[in-house]
């Protein structure tokens, strides 16, 4: 409870929950309203590769991240890397590995009705590790990886996941697929790291028939991505090692290249929620427990920390909610992150034990 004192000021005791306060003090009547989450259905998934039985994660929050149900299909050793749905639609698929009971199997679930999942993983079966996964249409789906040898693994599905084929382009030779997104159902981009970790990317028009190299001239020498996103047909942004953020407003025909500055960060997510207005999920170098989410508001020109929670762990996604005005984080040691009210109110959420969340989505639309 709280009380006024005789000068009507207002004690509160103090809670872990994080709540917007309103006062109105007349006649001594003071009215509180809680932390305004928003109506969003988001999903995260998880998995840390470790035996420490936070595996196979799998949740949904119907109130924007306020509460939570699990979703699981009893695979505990399995780890989710990423997840996508198509377009106003419960049809679903995540993609990721198991490490434990079929080591470095490809795992891919689905879901028609939002809730319930399948198992759906490619008969066989392929071995690697999933990082990623794109919905095109509700029954053409790419998911990307590298496979057990270590190199680049490009699988898609015409048929909703009855059948998988590979499509790894044979030039994509002792390389790995880190990320991948799509503008349509036809043009997209992904990006490819090698062994001495420097990086590419390539771009689709045909739906990822054929791949076109559209790597920017020169990056620093051990830079690879972790993200890359369309912000319009023509706009894309890579973001990965040694603080290097890269534009293209000629839908990659070339490239700006902007470095953050102290060289910290090992960007993992990027997300705008306007054209000018974006956000980076981040975590230290060398010090996955620590982390900080980075903002622009000139369009990705100048990048700036703006530590939303005192103490912010390692995170390996941010996504936006425009039609909400929230921005959602999620990362390491199970911690969730909302951000309200142009962001100037956040609060953060530990439901998830000690798992590592790797990816989420906002089902109720499409993000960026």
């Amino acid at each position: 409870m709280f009380t006024l004192d005789k000068d009507m000021k207002l004690n509160i005791p103090y809670y872990h929950t994080v709540f917007f306060i309103v006062l109105f003090v007349s006649c001594a009547k003071v009215t509180v309203t809680k932390f305004p989450y928003s109506n969003d259905i988001i999903y995260a998934v998880g998995g840390d590769g470790l035996l420490t039985g936070s595996n196979g994660l799998i949740f949904r929050s119907t109130s924007g991240g306020e509460t939570w149900s699990t979703q699981s299909i009893g695979d505990n050793t399995a780890v989710y890397t990423g997840i996508d749905f198509a377009n106003n639609s419960t049809i679903g698929y995540i993609s990721g590995y198991d490490f434990v009971n079929n080591p470095n199997y490809c795992a891919i679930l689905k879901t028609t009705d939002g809730v319930n999942w399948n198992n759906i993983s490619p008969i066989g079966p392929v071995y690697g590790k999933l990082q990623a996964i794109q919905v095109l249409t509700p029954d053409t789906v790419i998911t990307v990886g590298a496979s057990l040898n270590n190199q680049a693994l490009i699988l898609k599905t015409y048929d909703g996941g009855i059948t998988w084929n590979n499509v790894t382009p044979s030039f994509f030779i002792n390389v790995t697929i880190t990320a991948i997104n799509f503008w349509n159902n036809q043009q997209g981009v992904i990006t490819i790291k090698n062994q001495n970790n420097n990086s590419g990317i390539f771009k689709t028009i045909d739906g990822g028939n054929n791949w076109t190299d559209i790597s920017p001239a020169t990056i620093p020498p051990g830079t690879y991505y972790n993200d890359i996103r369309f912000i319009n047909d023509t706009t894309i942004f890579a973001v990965g090692t040694n603080s290097i953020v890269l534009k293209s407003t000629k839908s990659g025909n070339s490239w700006q290249t902007t470095a953050i500055t102290p060289n910290q960060y090992i960007l993992n997510s990027i997300s705008f929620i306007s054209p000018t207005v974006g956000f980076i999920a981040t975590r230290l170098d060398n010090n996955q427990s620590s982390g900080a989410l980075l903002e622009t508001t000139d369009g990705g020109a100048t990048w700036l920390p703006i530590n939303p929670i005192s103490s912010i762990v390692g995170l390996n996604k941010v996504v936006v909610s425009a039609s909400n005005n929230a921005v959602y984080c999620a990362g390491l040691q199970g911690y969730f992150y909302v951000g309200r009210l142009n962001f100037s109110l956040w609060n953060s959420i530990n439901y998830f034990s000690t798992g590592v969340l790797n990816d989420l989505y906002i089902a109720t639309q499409k993000p960026n």
